[in-house]
């Protein structure tokens, strides 16, 4: 029956639909109560019986959940219980005032002013074919529609067929379909939809595109990166290509770096896949082509050998186990190594004497490149500004006299700076200084 709490708010038959409602509800409520308590069982019913009651139960369920989301948007007003009360919203009234769980009745209440913008969806609530679940899976697939693509015919066509789908499906098996629904309602919106989206991941993988290098010790460098799925691909069919050229079904494109993991070798050596594929990374850098990438001053890209002129003539047996070679990017290497290397095109070994003077560097050229500029890292394997430890590679050339005021490009004339210190030689505000090959900066009064 209708409680006194009820009672005293005015719930009684006749004052309103809803509350009349809500007065026959609870007493068929009561009724059923009841009823258990007296010794009832629902597993006195036969299996039909049994059924028809269970989907009864949770329509009911659904259809009281429906009414409950409708209310608490509608009497969310400045007249509403809340107001009158101090309370901030319904679903914090009605959660001091039930004890319930305030952050899931205001959940409730963020999907109850979902659903009043969807009409067929609401009516679909409230006739019980669509529970709370497959409310929240409709609104997300159509809130997740761009407006600016989808006009309200097509958001109305999208809609009824999702409601459509709650009778059939499951929540999980709606949100599933509504990702595509566009593609049943509106294909032309769908296709431009899916290459907008795809233009968008395509930018946003290019700016997330990052790689770094750091040394553990041991000889070793670890590369992390992040680049985008289609060079990825690519890597992936190259480093499978020169892993495992003689596969008959090496397809590469289609591998990951983690296929293969206890994959045999064929040339006797005993290594897992991904040592396998780190040995061919190594591989594609010893071979890769550098004719056709974008100069470094002025030079195709290369490496440059130092090697001592005694340590050259001293016994090859022995070499191997002498002090290390070094390179114009600043690392150390075996003789073994070098010897190897000095077989690729692109990498061009310079004799020095016992102080470090260079042998032979090639011809001079106007610029400061190509063997010049090779001759200068050499010569110099840091930034020549005092104190500076920027690897030659990665500095600029400079004339220690301006070419424009007769300045000349040979070896004893250029100089290596680091770009900090490059614009800084060229700063009017500070005098550069030179001494026994390094510069030095200081502030003009």
């Amino acid at each position: 029956m209708v409680t006194e709490a009820a009672r005293e708010a005015g719930w009684e038959q006749g004052s309103h639909p809803l509350l009349s409602a809500v007065a026959t509800i609870e007493a068929a409520l009561d009724t059923a109560s009841a009823a258990l308590a007296a010794g009832t069982d629902p597993g006195w019913l036969d299996a039909t019986d049994q059924g028809l009651l269970l989907v009864g139960l949770a329509q009911c369920e659904s259809r009281l959940a429906a009414l409950k989301l409708s209310t608490l948007t509608a009497v969310d007003g400045p007249d509403g219980v809340a107001s009158i009360t101090g309370a901030r919203t319904p679903a914090d009234w009605l959660a001091a005032r039930l004890h319930l769980n305030s952050r899931r009745v205001g959940g409730e209440a963020r999907l109850a002013a979902r659903v009043a913008r969807r009409r067929v969806l609401a009516t679909a609530m409230l006739d019980g074919r669509a529970s709370l679940d497959h409310a929240r899976a409709v609104v997300d697939c159509l809130d997740a529609l761009p407006p600016d693509l989808v006009d309200e015919t097509t958001m109305a066509a999208a809609e009824e067929m999702l409601v459509g789908y709650c009778t059939e499906f499951t929540p999980a098996e709606v949100t599933h379909l509504g990702r595509r629904i566009l593609e049943t309602v509106a294909p032309e919106v769908a296709d431009r939809i899916e290459a907008e989206r795809l233009a968008r991941a395509e930018r946003e993988a290019w700016r997330r595109t990052k790689l770094s290098t750091k040394p553990i010790g041991e000889g070793l460098i670890r590369v992390t990166a992040d680049i985008p799925a289609l060079h990825a691909s690519i890597l992936d069919m190259l480093l499978d290509t020169i892993a495992n050229p003689s596969r008959p079904d090496n397809q590469g494109a289609n591998q990951r770096a983690d296929q293969g993991a206890n994959q045999k070798a064929d040339d006797g050596q005993h290594l897992t896949g991904p040592e396998r594929r780190g040995q061919a990374f190594c591989t594609l850098l010893e071979n890769l082509d550098t004719t056709d990438l974008p100069h470094r001053h002025g030079s195709a890209v290369s490496v440059a050998v130092l090697i001592d002129e005694d340590k050259l003539r001293a016994d090859l047996e022995q070499a191997g186990f002498a002090a290390p070679v070094s390179t114009t990017t600043g690392v150390d290497i075996t003789y073994e190594q070098a010897r190897r290397l000095l077989c690729n095109a692109r990498v061009y070994p310079y004799v020095l004497s016992g102080k470090s003077v260079i042998l032979d560097a090639g011809r001079t050229r106007r610029l400061i490149e190509g063997a010049l500029r090779r001759a200068a890292e050499v010569a110099h394997h840091h930034c020549q500004a005092r104190g500076c430890t920027v690897p030659a590679a990665w500095c600029d050339g400079h004339h220690l006299e301006q070419w424009a005021k007769g300045g000349t490009t040979r070896l004893e004339d250029v100089a290596l700076l680091c770009p900090h210190h490059h614009r800084r030689v060229h700063d009017p505000r500070y005098e550069t200084r030179w001494a026994d090959g390094e510069a030095t900066f200081h502030l003009r009064p």
